[in-house]
């Protein structure tokens, strides 16, 4: 179990990596944009919509690696109080709560996706820009998260166990 988790908390990771690239193309279009309506006195068609797509995939992607890097936001006062049982069968609920919330999301999220794939869906703005690869990155998103809170939850829980039966 250990080596699932460990080899789904790199994958997240290297999501987390293309978060970060998406960070920087994002700046790349909106710089480049800016840069050619104010000196070159035109807009570069579809920026900010590449953008958009940019900030779903710098948001979505990076949330498996911030959870697998325990970077989230945590309260852990009186955690820290109880013993190492207590705290791994606690961690474990709460990665289980989690999950089946994410994962509520996730499923919803896929629906949208697949519907939105299916119908080819397209925002028109200045140029038509299909909207379904953001859907997909977030449905993704939301599975890569889901995954990383399950694995979580079933290792703490395996964990506290095993404190148990020691």
């Amino acid at each position: 179990m250990a080596q699932i988790l460990s080899w789904v908390s790199n994958a997240n990771r290297l999501l987390a990596v293309w978060s970060g690239i998406a960070t920087g193309l994002m700046m790349v279009a909106i710089l480049a944009d800016i840069f050619c309506r104010s000196v070159l006195g035109f807009s570069i068609q579809g920026a900010s919509e590449f953008a958009v797509v940019m900030l779903v995939t710098l948001i979505f992607f990076g949330l498996g690696g911030a959870q697998a890097d325990k970077a989230n936001f945590n309260v852990d006062i009186l955690i820290r109080l109880l013993s190492p049982r207590m705290n791994h069968l606690l961690h474990g609920i709460a990665m289980l709560l989690s999950a089946i919330a994410i994962g509520l999301l996730c499923y919803l999220s896929w629906i949208k996706a697949i519907n939105s794939l299916l119908e080819w869906e397209v925002d028109y703005g200045v140029v038509p820009f299909p909207i379904w690869p953001a859907r997909v990155l977030i449905a993704f998103g939301w599975a890569a998260l889901t995954l990383q809170l399950l694995l979580e939850a079933i290792n703490s829980l395996g964990h506290a166990a095993a404190a148990r039966s020691a």
